[in-house]
């Protein structure tokens, strides 16, 4: 009976991993015409140097999901402030003429650097 009850533990913890997979990935595709979300969902990049610096916030999984972590964590070290250094996160899934179409992308980006320079010289 253990080994039964074991079994059934196992099926449906491998039946809710495939569920959470499947609904993270229906989140992630864009709609039929490739561009647009689908209906009810709307995933848009995470402002910010939050963006790039880790893939996972866990204590855990922090320390070996660095993307530009330890990057950002050196600039701050020499002096460099919040102020001066800025992250320009995308929506990976859009051609580049649709993320300034959607989210103006290029002129926030070159908004961004015109500030930066003005503010920092």
């Amino acid at each position: 009976k253990e080994k039964d009850d074991t079994k059934d533990r196992t099926a449906r913890n491998n039946q809710a991993e495939a569920e959470s997979r499947r609904r993270w990935l229906a989140m992630m595709l864009l709609g039929e015409d490739g561009v647009t979300d689908p209906p009810g969902v709307k995933v848009r990049p995470v402002p910010g140097l939050h963006s790039i610096d880790y893939l996972a916030e866990s204590a855990f999984a922090k320390k070996a999901s660095y993307v530009f972590g330890h990057v950002i964590n050196a600039l701050i070290d020499v002096g460099f402030g919040f102020h001066q250094v800025r992250a320009a996160s995308y929506d990976w899934r859009l051609p580049p003429s649709k993320l300034e179409e959607r989210d103006f992308y290029f002129t926030e980006t070159k908004m961004q650097v015109e500030f930066l320079h003005a503010a920092n010289g």
